[in-house]
């Protein structure tokens, strides 16, 4: 399977977005991942009535879309929303189109506002494992979100990350993983995988390590989510594809 990472009647709270139905492949999945920064536009109005952003969502069979700052509806999609409850900020979403609906499953992510998973099912989708397809907007750590939530939560507060880590941890290992999502992670050159340990056979990475090249980043900073981003992908034996596949070889900024 090749993954690519990379609106509209208006509601009093929803945008709709409209697309068109065509049979879609099983083996071969258009994925756009995108931070979107909100549905509507304040000019234009629904984002997706620009023609070009409306033949783009049109064209992919999962559509991965962070900080929509409120539920989305795709006619012709399974609409998958965890939106954040005190605020208009945030928001992450999964869009899986109708045709391959049987072959899909929610994962339940508890009270985590910040996270989405669908589940895609092996033997509907010709894979070796089920593929958990996980969505995630983590804000910046000195933000004004984060700042409250620390205030309110005092000493039982976690942070996204503290939450996905937990989330990953019941994911069993017959199972992979694809992490998508805008994590305000600045990664500098630290590596994502740990020294002297050898991945391959790691159960949750659906991809050949053997012959993974070394990431390039043109970005040369860490900032305060980055460490902890890349500690999280060690743990899990997770790479990073920005700047050592197609699409990316060079590690451009994002």
């Amino acid at each position: 399977m090749n993954c690519i990472k990379e609106d509209v009647a208006q509601t009093d709270s929803t945008a709709v977005f409209k697309v068109t139905t065509t049979p879609r492949c099983r083996n071969s999945l258009r994925m756009l991942c995108w931070n979107i920064n909100h549905a509507r536009d304040k000019y234009e109005g629904a984002k997706v009535d620009i023609p070009e952003i409306n033949e783009l969502f049109d064209s992919q069979d999962f559509i991965l879309l962070q900080e929509t700052k409120e539920p989305v509806t795709m006619r012709n999609f399974c609409c998958f929303n965890t939106n954040r409850k005190s605020t208009k900020s945030g928001g992450v979403f999964i869009g899986v189109h109708k045709s391959l609906k049987p072959g899909i499953a929610r994962v339940d992510t508890g009270t985590c506002e910040d996270i989405v998973i669908v589940k895609l099912k092996s033997d509907f989708f010709g894979l070796d494992k089920d593929l958990n397809l996980v969505n995630v907007y983590d804000s910046p750590k000195y933000g004004s979100f984060k700042k409250r939530k620390r205030a309110e939560e005092a000493e039982d507060h976690l942070s996204t990350i503290e939450k996905l880590q937990e989330i990953l941890a019941e994911i069993p290992h017959t199972e992979n993983i694809a992490l998508f999502g805008d994590f305000n992670a600045r990664t500098g050159a630290i590596n994502d995988s740990l020294q002297n340990h050898h991945f391959c056979n790691e159960p949750h990475i659906p991809i050949d390590l053997d012959n993974l090249p070394i990431r390039c980043n043109k970005d040369k900073k860490l900032n305060q989510n980055g460490r902890p981003f890349i500690e999280l992908l060690q743990t899990f034996g997770l790479r990073i594809l920005n700047g050592r596949t197609l699409g990316d070889i060079f590690g451009e900024p994002t």
